[in-house]
Parts: structure tokens; C-alpha cells; sequence
């Protein structure tokens, strides 16, 4: 038997097995709830699993709140947009904050979300509740959400 063909087939195999062995042992770079950052503060540690909502949140927010209040939550008041960072509605209380973005707001160009679901409602509203420094803490749940939802339909 010709060993040295053996160990020339072998070695891909070899070296697929043990690359495939290795590859989930990395921590993801993101959504640790150890680590101090974006999310976590001196007051308040997220889950992993909230900070992946939280990101959820910034990215549905990004798709349909920055064009009007700006990447960063400061708004244009020029063109009616207010800013959401500091923002007594987002500091305020949840379901105020929910009725508005699930409403809209009558006057104003802020328009209804109602097309939205119960967790993407709730992963803006928590992200806006949460980002730039408005670290309120509050999680707006889905559901939160299916009751006013609910209460809304007349």
C-alpha cells in the first residue's frame, strides 16, 4: 500500500475538518452584554438578547425614522422634523411614545406607522427610548404595542 497517496488525499480533509471545528469558536464581536459600550452604562446592562433588538431598533429606524429626524436624533426643525435626542416625548411616558409613532400625529408631518409590526414598533421605540443619550432604560414590549394597537381601533 502507497501511503504517500493516502496522506495527499487526506490532507484537504484534514485541513476542511479541522477549519470547520474552529469556526464557531469565536465570540461574536457584537452583542455582548460584558462588554461596556454603546449600550451598557454604569446603570444599565443589557441581555445579549436585548442588545440584538436594540440593534434591530437602530436599523429599523434607519429605514423609516432617519430620513425626517436624522441618523444621529437631532431632527430638523427647519422642515418641521423635531429631534428625538433629549426629546420629552421619548423620555416620557412609553405609551405616549408608542400612540405617536403607531398614530402619527395629527398637524404635523409625522406620519402613522400602522403598517408596522408589533416587534418592529417595539424595537424603534425602544431603540429611539435608548439612543443618544436619552438611556432611559424602558423597553417598549410587543405587547404594549397589540394593546394600544387595539385600544386605536374605533
Amino acid at each position: 500500500m502507497d501511503f504517500s497517496k493516502i496522506s495527499l488525499y487526506s490532507l484537504p480533509i484534514l485541513v476542511f475538518f479541522v477549519t470547520a471545528s474552529l469556526s464557531g469558536c469565536q465570540e461574536p464581536t457584537t452583542a455582548n452584554s460584558d462588554q461596556p459600550g454603546k449600550w451598557n452604562t454604569e446603570s444599565k446592562k443589557w441581555t445579549k438578547a436585548q442588545i440584538v433588538a436594540l440593534e434591530s431598533g437602530e436599523s429599523l429606524y434607519g429605514k423609516y425614522c432617519a430620513a425626517c429626524h436624522l441618523k444621529n436624533g437631532q431632527g430638523n426643525m427647519t422642515s418641521g422634523f423635531p429631534p428625538l435626542k433629549g426629546s420629552a416625548i421619548v423620555k416620557g411616558p412609553v405609551k405616549r411614545h408608542v400612540n405617536i409613532v403607531l398614530l402619527g400625529k395629527q398637524g404635523t408631518a409625522m406620519p402613522a406607522y400602522k403598517n408596522l409590526t408589533n416587534s418592529e414598533l417595539a424595537k424603534i421605540v425602544t431603540y429611539e427610548r435608548n439612543a443618544w443619550g436619552n438611556n432611559t432604560g424602558d423597553w417598549a414590549s410587543e405587547i404594549l404595542i397589540k394593546q394600544l394597537r387595539a385600544a386605536s381601533v374605533r
